[in-house]
């Protein structure tokens, strides 16, 4: 397909006529190109045509990326107008192409820096530099200091130093394979959809000593009988 043909008949016929309404201004050679505002090298295009020259641009020059970036602004909703031109998949890939190209290695600004803090201050600067000064530490955050002493704790995490670190405190029960509880868990973590869930369509009721799960449809029955709604958190 010949797109220089198809954007030169799309420039012509705009050229011989008068649009009334809405328009918009279109650079018959784009400045990318070395194109200027002469009145010789502007036209006035419906939305729809902008956008579909600016197409055809990219299809004639396909490294170009001041066009492929022109093409994709088109299609950002603004203040005072809303594109509604579709923005194609062949667009936005070659427009993610060429980001990365300009992003990466050189190209991007934070390319070799990174983030180091002062341990003292807490100060944080990106550094370029491959050693990292005395006093400072690698990272946006230092090393947090114990609650109960001030010492280092040896980590950014950490709220606790060695000496006062919390014992972990043992569960009082096992959960064995095959047990109850642990089939019951297994069903909550296969189940994809509220559906499947163990407790869909079901309610919780109580008589004040007593919890029970039942149909849904079945609460007012209950309810009838001197139940209430709700689970007691703590059984008499």
């Amino acid at each position: 397909m010949n797109y220089t043909t198809i954007y030169n008949n799309l420039i012509q016929r705009a050229v011989n006529r008068s649009l009334d309404g809405y328009k918009e201004r279109h650079h018959i050679i784009p400045r990318c190109l070395g194109g200027n505002d002469t009145k010789e090298n502007l036209v006035d295009l419906t939305p729809e045509e902008h956008y579909i020259a600016h197409l055809l641009l990219i299809k004639i020059y396909p490294k170009n990326n001041s066009l492929i970036h022109a093409a994709v602004m088109m299609t950002v909703k603004g203040k005072d107008q809303v594109r509604n031109n579709k923005l194609y998949g062949w667009v936005r890939r070659k427009h993610s192409l060429a980001i990365s190209k300009k992003q990466s290695g050189n190209g991007n600004s934070q390319f070799g820096k990174y983030w180091i803090c002062n341990v003292t201050t807490g100060e944080v600067v990106r550094t370029i530099s491959k050693e990292v000064p005395v006093g400072w530490i690698r990272g946006k955050t230092g090393f947090t200091t114990c609650e109960v002493c001030g010492k280092n704790s040896g980590s950014k995490q950490r709220r606790f130093c060695s000496e006062h670190r919390p014992k972990s405190i043992a569960p009082k029960t096992t959960m064995s394979k095959g047990s109850p509880t642990a089939l019951k868990l297994s069903a909550y973590c296969k189940a994809r959809t509220k559906e499947e869930h163990p407790q869909y369509g079901l309610r919780w009721v109580n008589d004040g000593t007593t919890n029970k799960m039942i149909p849904k449809d079945q609460v007012n029955t209950f309810l009838g009988n001197g139940w209430i709604k709700g689970k007691l958190s703590r059984l008499s």
